[in-house]
This record gives C-alpha cells, sequence and structure tokens, in this order.
C-alpha cells in the first residue's frame, strides 16, 4: 500500500467518523438529522470506497480472468453501485 493510499484512507476514515459523530450528536441532543450531514457522510463513505480500490483501471488479475468472471463481476459492482444509490434515497 503506497503512503498516498494510506493517508486517504486514514483521511476519509476520519471523515466518517466526524460526520458520523456529529450526526449522532445532533440526533441525540436535538433529535434531528440534517439532509447535510446525511449528504456529507454518504461523500465520505463514496469517498472511502474509491479508495479502497483505487489502483489499475483493469485490476491486478483482469488479463487472467475468462470472459464469464469479467461478466460477474461487472454484473456485481452494478448491483452494488445501485444499492447505494438506492440506500441513499431511502435514508
Amino acid at each position: 500500500m503506497t503512503t498516498v493510499k494510506k493517508v486517504s484512507l486514514i483521511c476519509s476514515l476520519v471523515l466518517i467518523t466526524a460526520i458520523g459523530g456529529y450526526g449522532v450528536y445532533e440526533w441525540i441532543t436535538k433529535e434531528i438529522i440534517n439532509a447535510s450531514t446525511l449528504f456529507f457522510l454518504f461523500l465520505g463513505i463514496g469517498f472511502f470506497l474509491q479508495t479502497i480500490t483505487w489502483g489499475e483501471m483493469q485490476g491486478k488479475h483482469e488479463g487472467e480472468k475468462d470472459e464469464l468472471e469479467k461478466h460477474i463481476t461487472l454484473l456485481s459492482s452494478k448491483i452494488s453501485y445501485y444499492l447505494l444509490l438506492l440506500l441513499m434515497i431511502i435514508v
């Protein structure tokens, strides 16, 4: 893991913790949840997921996969993307 990736990972975790903690504090004390808090929390989660998958565009072992494995990977990434969008809309 490169130094830049480690720093990015740590910063994204600090961002998620800080915004999530502030959101929980507001929820407990004021009994409200702001849309901006949720937006920035999901933005931090997106930044964290991008940091985890940061690297080669084709992946390390993508050239070794056959067509079925590539199709399964593509389909599962599309499903997870739409599930994340659905979760954002529901919340």
